[in-house]
């Protein structure tokens, strides 16, 4: 009984994500907006041989975890929804516990997170990012696993709060400081230590993280190498070239990677964090619901 109430929340959610074409084509909006802006914008005035990476290919996995994020997240308001019109009331009536009913709302977020983040890649393929299959199999994974994880996240706070108005204002301010503090758009190594700590207890930090040392092998493009000053110029013109020299060195020298965990941190943290998160949103709605 419990499975199948489970099975039925989950294909409720997946249909009201087909049906609602609104919302599909809203979630790809601004994604795409950071992505092709900021992706060619930045590629245009810093080159990929100096940075040592294709800005464009390094800004994907962060912008596609960004849209995972945000659309996983949102499934947290079809509780609030629910709750309204009475679907949530007549749903406890069964005799299942509250957790199967979680379980169903979890993974239909993250299969509908899933399915806008294979959308998302389809579009970038044709924009030159093309992963291989191994790769694309691997960002699947790595997308449903990040949609459990937010998705017991918002069903969190879906259950916590009673208006939509609140939900949307809660998220407003949840989902812009993470997405900016996770290294999406900019490497994280060379930022200042304060801000480092914000960075490390981001669950979106690891998510972008492990989707980089999948993508890593496309991101990484041949550097130019640092010319030699010739010996036989004259004092002159080495006392004057090697000021220049130094910085092209120092520059070279401390580009930043496109990666900054290992694989297993990415991993664990992120494992943590889902069961965590999935464990408040049991928790949460078993309260929120009376049961």
């Amino acid at each position: 009984m419990g499975v199948k109430v489970a099975y039925i929340v989950w294909w409720r959610e997946l249909r009201r994500y087909i049906l609602d074409k609104g919302r599909m084509i809203a979630m790809f909006f601004q994604p795409l907006m950071f992505l092709i802006v900021m992706g060619y914008g930045i590629k245009s005035v810093f080159p990929e041989n100096l940075m040592g990476f294709d800005y464009m290919k390094f800004l994907f996995p962060g912008i596609l975890a960004m849209t995972v994020f945000m659309t996983a997240f949102m499934g947290g308001i079809t509780v609030i929804w629910d709750r309204e019109f009475g679907f949530l009331k007549e749903l406890m009536v069964a005799p299942v516990r509250p957790t199967w009913v979680v379980l169903g709302r979890i993974l239909g977020s993250a299969t509908v997170a899933t399915l806008q983040g294979i959308i998302f890649m389809i579009i970038g393929y044709f924009l030159g990012i093309r992963p291989d299959i191994v790769m694309t199999l691997k960002i699947v994974v790595v997308t449903f696993a990040l949609g459990i994880m937010v998705g017991g996240l918002g069903i969190f706070m879906g259950s916590a709060l009673r208006t939509t108005e609140n939900f949307m204002a809660l998220m407003n301010m949840i989902v812009q400081p993470m997405l900016f503090l996770s290294g999406a758009f900019f490497p994280i190594d060379n930022i200042p230590n304060w801000l480092k700590w914000f960075v490390y207890i981001n669950p979106l930090t690891y998510a972008v993280d492990l989707m980089r040392h999948i993508t890593k092998s496309m991101i990484k493009v041949q550097t130019i190498a640092v010319p030699q000053i010739p010996q036989n110029l004259p004092p002159q013109a080495m006392k004057t070239l090697q000021p220049i020299m130094d910085m092209l060195n120092s520059v070279m020298s401390t580009r930043p990677d496109v990666t900054h965990f290992s694989m297993q941190t990415d991993i664990l943290v992120m494992s943590g964090f889902a069961i965590v998160f999935v464990l408040l949103a049991g928790w949460q709605f078993a309260v929120s619901e009376g049961v």
